[in-house]
């Protein structure tokens, strides 16, 4: 009960203290040198997070398998966390472009902070989460 409490409320405390600290900011996803320019740095996240989403997964299931609680809920939660980066990331910059880039003139920027914070929740929920994981997964081989 205590590991399900740590990998939902240590998130949801994250995400509170986000968006105190970025509550007024509006933030332009692309650099400036060109419409659109912020898919590459998107594939790059997506990478990362279907790679964390693969292995969290896979050693998840198989730490439930053999009745290891500790490492298969944190490598399961990384894995849900990073699904939901990855899916709330890409809704998020198809709203900015639609905004963004719609004709004849630039529209504002509608990626605020509370949507900037709710990212960084899921992104680094899902890395903290895998770490500890991989930790507990090899404590739990290494007979600890």
């Amino acid at each position: 009960m205590f590991l399900f409490g740590f990998v939902t409320l240590g998130p949801m405390v994250m995400c509170l203290g986000l968006l105190i600290w970025h509550r007024d900011q509006v933030i332009d996803l692309d650099n400036g040198t060109c419409p659109a320019s912020f898919y590459v740095l998107l594939a790059l996240y997506r990478r990362v997070a279907m790679t964390i989403f693969g292995i969290g997964l896979v050693l998840g299931l198989f730490f439930a398998n053999r009745q290891e609680t500790a490492p298969a809920t944190f490598l399961i939660a990384a894995a849900i966390y990073s699904l939901l980066f990855t899916s709330w990331l890409t809704v998020c910059y198809e709203q900015y472009l639609a905004v963004r880039y719609r004709a004849p003139d630039l529209g504002p920027s509608n990626y605020t902070g509370h949507r900037y914070a709710v990212t960084l929740t899921f992104g680094w929920s899902a890395v903290a989460l895998f770490v500890l994981g991989i930790v507990a997964a090899a404590l739990t081989l290494g007979g600890w």
